[in-house]
């Protein structure tokens, strides 16, 4: 019966890697990936589970608020009855935001804001060789998003049986 909640528990970890990576691919800010990875889109993609051969086994999937800026965390159960017999095991997922978190959108009611605009205004019309760079740093950043391994985002931690 272990093997069977565990077994389901991999499964489900799988379809987390698998989104968590299509979702690199389809974004490029921290916001919409939180914003994806907290979507019932996403927690409706990870449940779909194709050829589950684990009768008798079912499963929850809960995300838990730690208030973290950087991570995501899930809860997976997954319960698994044989006759009298029940067994239920609990797993905590832990997705980590490649994203550094946009600093600006901290400070939104802060007085501060009326001067970072202007000076924001002011940036905008610097010399073109600042626009190169700044356009050769998304370059970098998107270069080092791609270099990202899933399997370094998405880290179960914490275990426990029922």
């Amino acid at each position: 019966m272990k093997e069977q909640c565990l077994g389901k528990i991999e499964l489900i970890y799988s379809n987390i890697l698998k989104e968590v990576d299509k979702t690199l691919t389809n974004t490029n800010d921290y916001d919409s990936f939180k914003e994806y990875i907290v979507s019932d889109n996403f927690l409706n993609t990870i449940k779909n589970i194709q050829d589950d051969d684990l009768n008798n086994t079912t499963y929850q999937i809960n995300r838990t608020d730690l208030n973290d800026k950087n991570n995501i965390y899930y809860e997976i159960i997954s319960k698994t009855t044989y006759n009298k017999f029940s067994k239920q095991i609990v797993a905590y997922v832990k997705i980590k935001n490649p994203f550094q978190e946009d600093s600006s959108s901290e400070n939104k009611d802060n007085s501060q804001d009326v001067e970072d605009s202007e000076e924001s205004d002011l940036n905008k019309f610097k010399s073109s060789d600042e626009n190169i760079e700044v356009s050769q740093k998304e370059q970098e950043k998107i270069k080092n998003i791609e270099d990202i391994n899933c399997s370094d985002l998405v880290i179960m931690f914490g275990y426990k049986e029922e």
